[in-house]
């Protein structure tokens, strides 16, 4: 994959607020969980675990009970709910894991890109009460519960399935801080690189 494919991948990923009614296949799931698999992590713990349901199950209404706020009112569009988890401490000396969550989001990031190369969405949430998952599924205490997601289809027309003010926060613009305001040179704020390295077209997604 070229560099430019790569952006354009990153640009074109959305976080869908609305599915459509098809399943995600079970090639589609392994697909997408393997490239989370390959995600980079300190000294290579891999302390990611994932909970996944179906729509139908017993796992996904697990899911769907333990969202917060106004997930539930968008999520439960979704054909596959799951839930992010890390384990606390490094499996060799035991020591606490303080990249645990930075080492989650890498593998987030897998999950989110893999699924937008087959034509899926992926919207996580930190909408969710850990301790009500973690109970619901017997999680113990070694691990915790992060961050939920919603995994699907799109749907082509959000309107007639969710709220309005989702609907179209789903397909408006959400563009990005220029590189001059992210990436620092020796004096914090002080840009580290040229204005022409810094033209990129506006990007369309943003969650």
């Amino acid at each position: 994959m070229s560099y430019d494919d790569l952006l354009d991948l990153l640009r074109r990923r959305r976080s869908p607020y609305a599915f459509d009614g098809r399943a995600v296949s079970d090639d589609d799931l392994a697909r997408v969980f393997e490239a989370a698999r390959w995600a980079p992590s300190s000294r290579n713990e891999q302390p990611w675990r994932f909970v996944v349901g179906r729509r139908g199950d017993a796992a996904y209404q697990a899911i769907l009970a333990a969202l917060t706020g106004r997930n539930p009112t968008w999520a439960r569009t979704a054909p596959v709910l799951g839930l992010g988890l890390v384990a606390r401490t490094f499996a060799r000396g035991g020591a606490d894991n303080r990249h645990r969550r930075h080492d989650l989001g890498a593998a987030g990031l897998a999950l989110s890109l893999a699924a937008a190369t087959r034509g899926l969405g992926l919207h996580q949430m930190a909408g969710v009460e850990g301790g009500a998952a973690a109970e619901a599924f017997g999680v113990p205490d070694a691990f915790e519960v992060v961050v939920a997601f919603a995994l699907g289809h799109p749907a082509p027309d959000p309107a007639a399935l969710v709220p309005a003010d989702l609907a179209a926060r789903a397909s408006s613009p959400k563009p990005r801080r220029p590189l001059g305001e992210t990436v620092f040179g020796p004096a914090w704020a002080e840009p580290l690189l040229s204005p022409s390295a810094d033209s990129a077209p506006p990007e369309r997604d943003g969650s």
